[in-house]
């Protein structure tokens, strides 16, 4: 059975390889859903089925293939990867000292049943109040891009700002393994 994973994140690969799972990558080129003040659990699921479902059109007959997607939540608005240096230096000055959450949704499909299980994480954090320089000195290194809510948990710059973590530490990375392992244990998959 081969296994896939419907994402470019280098994260959610590094996850993957760190389980000892044998997978491809495809990348599913769809066009996510982005609703700022949508439901966040609602997004991030139709996201990861919208990811599993168009890789899987072209997987073959014995595959299981991975979608997820995560998004940040602050005080009911969603926040996803920043298109400029401006919104990223607003999105970290708006979380900077407050907490918020990391929210990740995932689908497994299997392509030989159809079957899909679909669940989410929901990781709480809270970021330090950070001096402008620490700002400045992070936005300008562009390590903001690609990055729900302008970081990533495994930044050098997430190490010295966050300073509590109430969850699944693998959901804020992009895949939480909580979900996961069960779900490909379920599809006949050894982790």
């Amino acid at each position: 059975m081969r296994l896939v994973l419907a994402s470019k994140s280098p994260r959610r690969k590094m996850i993957l390889e760190k389980l000892g799972l044998d997978f491809d990558v495809v990348l599913s080129n769809v066009e996510e859903i982005e609703d700022e003040n949508g439901d966040i659990e609602d997004i991030v699921k139709k996201n990861a089925v919208l990811k599993a479902e168009a890789v899987a059109k072209n997987s073959g007959d014995d595959t299981i293939v991975i979608g997820a997607d995560t998004l940040v939540e602050f005080n009911g608005k969603v926040l996803g990867q920043p298109k400029t240096k401006d919104e990223a230096r607003e999105m970290i000055e708006m979380l900077c000292g407050e907490t918020h959450f990391a929210v990740t949704g995932i689908c497994v499909l299997n392509t030989k049943t159809g079957e899909k299980i679909i669940d989410i994480s929901k990781t709480l954090l809270r970021l330090r109040a950070l001096e402008n320089y620490e700002i400045d000195d992070y936005i300008n290194s562009g390590a903001y891009c690609g990055k729900a809510g302008a970081y990533n948990i495994t930044d050098d710059f997430a190490i010295k700002a966050i300073e509590r973590l109430e969850g699944s530490y693998t959901n804020v990375i992009g895949l939480p393994t909580e979900k996961l392992i069960p779900i490909l244990k379920k599809f006949g998959i050894k982790v």
